[in-house]
């Protein structure tokens, strides 16, 4: 996928074509609003962004240019994010690996960390997300042996907590507007009515 840059923005090459030393990330999103959101938004980081939009073309561009970053959506078309973790690894073992969905759960996390997945990403996602994953100064995340499942049970009901904060203030500045909360979020309007019937996380 090729994304659209002003005259006065620098065009992203494959590494291969430039002595850059930034580091890389690749993104698997078939959605191509939210690909551009996080291109976007992590390019201004300093990350040189590779964008995939399925699975076959996420495989093929990881093994061209394996990235030092992936952030990988969990439902894209020809297989599941979660497939991809541990192709990825076998690539590149330094490689963080975040994994998007809308509906996390507890034993979905578990198995992702398992395969070597570094952390989810909740959509819809956010630019404080996105920072704290993404920012120079970022810590990085605890490996697999070093959660406890505690801990990990603790970060996602705090993932969870915060994308159901996000979501109500959305809905709160669209002036409790269902149809254009979900435009902002990103999100289809009966993805966010099925959201907002659920019970509030409790951290």
């Amino acid at each position: 996928m090729e994304i659209p840059v002003q005259d006065d923005e620098e065009t992203v090459l494959p590494q291969s074509f430039t002595g850059d030393t930034r580091p890389t990330l690749l993104i698997v999103e078939d959605d191509r609003r939210v690909g551009e959101y996080l291109f976007r938004m992590i390019s201004t980081l300093g990350y040189r962004i590779d964008i995939a939009e399925s699975f076959e073309s996420a495989l093929s561009k990881a093994h061209k240019n394996p990235p030092d970053n992936a952030i990988v959506d969990e439902r894209i078309p020809g297989g599941h994010g979660t497939s991809l973790i541990r192709p990825f690894r076998d690539l590149n073992t330094n490689m963080r690996i975040f994994l998007c969905t809308a509906y996390p759960s507890i034993a979905h996390t578990v198995e992702a960390m398992r395969l070597g997945a570094t952390d989810y990403l909740s959509k819809p996602i956010t630019p404080e997300q996105l920072s704290a994953a993404f920012a120079p100064n970022a810590a990085p995340s605890a490996s697999e042996d070093e959660l406890t499942p505690t801990t990990k049970e603790r970060r996602m009901f705090s993932l969870a907590r915060a994308r159901w904060e996000y979501i109500n203030m959305v809905l709160n500045n669209c002036d409790g507007n269902v149809a254009s909360a979900a435009r902002h979020l990103g999100i289809h309007r009966q993805s966010l009515q099925r959201m907002l019937k659920k019970v509030p996380p409790v951290d």
